[in-house]
């Protein structure tokens, strides 16, 4: 009994030390995209509840809601000086992961206007 329980220790060990990281090093393609103002709401606060669309090459559409940019946040005097409005497209940063453990895809909306 006494070498039962001293094996199920080493087994957890070695167990728990053979899962992947979650995390980096990671590595991603990056590519520049036009994301679209569907929705631009108040919702009581300073921030604008901005929804947008990106139309990806296989057709498909991801939504992405906005109230903080890459540490930045818009609020409506950002939307204001700008003149955001529904329908203009901004410039969006679209990474896809190709290795790693990290986030596998995501977006970082500019206040430029996508040409």
């Amino acid at each position: 009994m006494n070498k039962l329980i001293l094996l199920f220790p080493a087994l957890f060990l070695f167990a728990c030390g053979s899962t992947p990281d979650n995390g980096g090093p990671c590595t991603y393609v990056t590519d520049t995209v036009g994301a679209t103002i569907v929705r631009l709401d108040s919702n009581g606060t300073p921030y604008p509840d901005m929804m947008l669309h990106v139309t990806k090459a296989n057709g498909k559409i991801d939504s992405i809601r906005y109230p903080q940019n890459n540490g930045e946040v818009f609020t409506w005097d950002t939307v204001t000086a700008h003149g955001f409005k529904v329908g203009m497209q901004l410039k969006a940063r679209h990474e896809l992961r190709t290795s790693g453990h990290c986030s596998p895809e995501y977006y970082v909306v500019s206040k430029e206007i996508f040409k």
